[in-house]
């Protein structure tokens, strides 16, 4: 096993060694899908953590010697974004698992984040909803122009608070982050990644728009065309794994 520990958690790394034997005892569990996403609490501090899938054969290849693990660059990336002055959840730890010589499982444990996920966003008055969508756009616009961006740029990856009379937006799932500008493509498809209502998207999206100096029409329009073929795409993939592959 390969433990790194953020320096200023090495109390815990006798704790966090337990994590991938399942003594630690659970609070709450987020996700279980293709990821397992589970809150823990040592000493008082919520920690999150993320156990990523076991990867295939062909990919347990690719992680034991090409490529950093996801966990890994979880974590990695976490520091970065914060040295960049970012928001993203206190990166505490990863854990790299080998079997045979081969990578197995990877985790990445993180300080619990408190925020509001955006979606709830909905839910808010139209004076607040106006405000986090200026200061979101703003907030993305300035993220693409320091050369980053966000591959699953949805709602349930971006949390929101208050400061000031601005707010301010914190990102998890970071391992598919990129470092280098996005093309307008590329802003498209983060775009229409946000799991919101079509009427905010397009709020979102005029705004950026309005900051880029770009067509506002034009990229709300784009967007909805993405989310549109993209909706489509997974209505047809659902109904091929209901009905098989000869499903027309």
């Amino acid at each position: 096993m390969k433990l790194v520990v953020n320096p200023k958690y090495e109390r815990f790394t006798d704790f966090l060694r337990r994590i991938p034997d399942g003594t630690i005892e659970t609070e709450e569990v987020y996700k279980r899908n293709r990821n397992l996403v589970t809150r823990i609490t040592h000493e008082g501090v919520d920690l999150v953590v993320k156990q990523f899938k076991v990867p295939n054969g062909l990919n347990k290849f690719v992680y034991s010697w090409l490529r950093q693990s996801k966990a890994r660059r979880s974590f990695e990336y976490a520091q970065r974004l914060l040295d960049m002055g970012i928001d993203t959840a206190e990166p505490v730890a990863y854990i790299e698992i080998r079997k045979s010589g081969l990578f197995h499982t990877g985790y990445f444990i993180s300080k619990f984040v408190e925020d509001n996920l955006l979606h709830t966003i909905e839910k808010c008055d139209r004076e607040t909803q106006e405000a986090i969508i200026r200061d979101f756009a703003r907030f993305t616009v300035e993220m693409n122009d320091n050369g980053l961006f966000h591959k699953d740029y949805n709602s349930g990856n971006i949390f929101y608070r208050k400061d000031g009379d601005r707010f301010r937006f914190a990102l998890i799932d970071i391992n598919r982050l990129r470092f280098r500008r996005p093309n307008k493509n590329e802003v498209i498809n983060s775009l229409d990644r946000l799991t919101l209502s079509r009427l905010l998207t397009v709020q979102i999206s005029a705004e950026y728009a309005n900051l880029r100096g770009w067509n506002p029409d034009t990229l709300s329009g784009a967007v909805l065309m993405q989310k549109g073929m993209n909706m489509r795409k997974r209505v047809k993939n659902l109904l091929k794994r209901l009905f098989g592959s000869s499903h027309k």
